[in-house]
């Protein structure tokens, strides 16, 4: 089926997927050093609690995995959905990590945000701070709560904070005495939450430039598939349309011709011209959705083509059409005195393989229509 999406058409599938692929590819690292903290946890050279640390290294494997799985399928792989699977897998691991084997693994909370990075998306980036921040404000206090790791110093003020209890001679390094369960929290996340929060303005710069890179990119396509007057596919996209491979279904075309173009434009110039090109290719917005497409394919002629096996949507099309455009000539009136907007049409229905013959046949019906208009109506 012929790609009409500008932005699908920039982001195709390899696009989305390669980004997942290197996701996999880096988590193969965190599934190896899960299995390697667990070795040497059981060894007695770490002190976490071993059933936590096996259920924690359990989880952690499947939160390394399932991005594996993703990536080996190119359809789930492709899906724009999949990176946020990936990356709630990737903090979920990290949050593992760090609530097990801090102080050794902080750092590793920053690894969402890096991955995200590969997406050029900020809603994916954001996700990947959220994950971050969680990871280092939540999971290290977590951990010294829960026992999971050993840190004497923590379990100290902890046992003092717990019971109420201000110790009197206990003061960090740095010189600032943590006092209560909210300032020990406080003492244990802030330095590496502001490292992360730092990071994280980094990271979203850096998304934000890469998403803008691509936005761009698709401003530019747009502008060379899209004509700039109408706002309809312009003839290149038609002519790339008409060489798209088909099947056995069925199609309807409506040709249309804009009357009184070149009066417009004599009597009035070429900006009343514009606009009446304007508003005439504005009646046939409402006909368009994913199976209806319009093309401006010359000066004053548009085509739409219907892709249905029904022929009632062309006609039901065409009285969309044509209410469409009696409430553009009402707005006229008010809006823009002296615009009269009519298009002269001509349709046909058959298989959308012979759709060239069915474009003729079209053109054919418009230009007698278009010759009764001229007859029977004076020119206004």
């Amino acid at each position: 089926m012929f790609d009409f999406d500008s932005a699908r058409s920039l982001r195709t599938e390899e696009n989305e997927r390669k980004p997942n692929l290197y996701v996999a590819k880096a988590l193969w690292v965190g599934a190896f050093s899960q299995l390697l903290c667990l070795f040497l946890n059981e060894l007695g050279l770490f002190h976490v609690e071993k059933t936590i640390m096996r259920v924690c290294v359990v989880i952690g494997l499947v939160c390394s995995l399932v991005p594996q799985v993703i990536a080996a399928n190119r359809k789930l792989a492709s899906d724009r959905r999949s990176k946020y699977v990936v990356l709630g897998c990737t903090c979920v691991m990290c949050f593992l990590f760090v609530m097990c084997l801090f102080p050794i693994t902080t750092l590793l909370a920053l690894l969402p945000m890096l991955l995200a990075v590969q997406y050029n998306s900020m809603r994916a980036s954001r996700i990947a701070v959220v994950g971050s921040c969680l990871c280092v404000a939540v999971a290290p206090p977590l951990g010294g709560v829960l026992g999971l790791w050993q840190s004497e110093y923590l379990r100290f003020l902890l046992s003092y904070a717990l019971r109420g209890e201000v110790p009197a001679q206990v003061v960090a390094p740095t010189g600032v005495m943590a006092q209560g369960l909210l300032g020990v929290v406080a003492y244990v996340s802030f330095p590496w939450l502001l490292a992360v929060l730092l990071m994280a303005k980094l990271i979203l710069s850096a998304t934000q430039k890469g998403a803008t890179g691509i936005e761009n990119q698709e401003k530019v396509l747009r502008m060379n598939r899209v004509d700039a007057l109408t706002g309809l596919y312009n003839a290149y996209v038609y002519d790339q349309y008409l060489k798209a491979p088909v099947g056995d279904e069925s199609a309807g075309v409506m040709f249309f011709d804009v009357d009184g173009l070149k009066r417009a434009n004599d009597e009035f110039g070429h900006e009343h011209g514009d606009l009446l090109l304007r508003r005439c290719a504005e009646s046939l917005q409402p006909l368009f959705d994913e199976n209806c497409h319009g093309f401006r394919i010359g000066g004053d002629e548009f085509l739409v083509v219907v892709e249905t096996e029904d022929p009632q949507v062309l006609e039901e099309k065409l009285h969309q059409w044509r209410q469409a455009i009696e409430r553009i000539n009402l707005e006229n009136r008010s809006r823009h005195k002296g615009l009269f907007c009519h298009m002269s049409v001509g349709s046909a229905f058959g298989p959308k393989y012979d759709l060239s013959t069915l474009i003729l046949r079209a053109d054919s019906r418009m230009y007698g229509e278009k010759e009764a208009y001229h007859r029977e109506v004076s020119p206004r």
